[in-house]
C-alpha cells in the first residue's frame, strides 16, 4: 500500500474510532486510504495468478480479493459521493 504495516494498522484504528465516535467529516476526509487498500488488494490479486498453482486455491482466493475489492469499490462511491 505504499506505507509500513505498522502506519496502516494505526489508521485503520484512527478510522474505528471515527465510525464509533460519529466523526463523519473526519472519516470522509479518508477516501485516499481506501483507494490504496484497494488498489493493494487488486495488485495482491495479479500476484497470486503467478503464484498460486492449484486451481481450486487459486479461484478461492481470487474471488475471495475481488469482493473485497467490490466491498471498498461500495464504500468509495456511496460513502464517498456524499462529500
Amino acid at each position: 500500500m505504499g506505507l509500513p504495516a505498522e502506519s496502516f494498522k494505526k489508521q485503520l484504528e484512527v478510522l474505528q474510532c471515527q465510525i464509533q465516535n460519529r466523526q463523519w467529516e473526519n472519516f470522509l476526509g479518508s477516501k485516499d486510504l481506501f483507494v490504496k487498500w484497494q488498489r493493494f488488494y487488486e495488485h495482491q490479486s495479479k500476484l497470486l495468478q503467478g503464484y498460486e498453482k492449484d486451481a481450486a486455491r487459486l479461484a478461492s482466493d481470487t474471488k475471495l480479493l475481488k469482493e473485497w475489492i467490490e466491498i471498498l469499490q461500495s464504500i468509495i462511491d456511496i460513502v464517498f459521493a456524499i462529500k
